[in-house]
């Protein structure tokens, strides 16, 4: 508005390099808090922005999901990958903008997972592996005379 009525010659107060200097401290703000760089977000912005879905794998992460991300968490995410399978484990890397999933849980940092909305620990159930499985069938197969 200030602009416009300059430009039609009624500068009232103001003098030309005040309006563009005023222009540009607003354009500088806009540019830091609303938009990114040449189409670049970074992670932590792509998970504050709820009005943008947030894709995992298949799954669009929910708030709770996002906030546990956005914390450093790592997050017991099964099902992640239909392809990929063995992907139980993900966490957020802010130094490469990703959200990483691996296979294995992080050694001795907590895990936790989404139950009902909430952010809990997760504990790991024993998991019988083919080992277990192999040694238990051939004891049965061994029948005593």
């Amino acid at each position: 508005e200030r602009m416009d009525s300059f430009l039609r010659g009624n500068p009232g107060d103001d003098d030309m390099g005040k309006i563009l200097d005023d222009m540009h401290g607003k354009a500088g703000r806009i540019l830091k808090t609303d938009f990114d760089v040449r189409g670049h977000r970074t992670l932590e912005r792509l998970l504050n922005d709820c009005s943008v879905p947030f894709l995992i794998g298949d799954h669009e992460a929910d708030d709770t999901l996002r906030r546990a991300l956005l914390e450093g968490k790592w997050i017991y995410f099964p099902g992640l990958s239909a392809k990929m399978p063995g992907l139980r484990y993900i966490h957020a890397d802010k130094t490469c903008d990703r959200v990483m999933a691996y296979k294995n849980p992080p050694g001795l940092k907590p895990v936790y997972q989404v139950k009902d909305g909430k952010i809990v620990p997760y504990e790991a159930k024993a998991v019988k592996t083919d080992k277990s499985r192999a040694k238990r069938n051939r004891k049965r197969n061994n029948l005593k005379l």
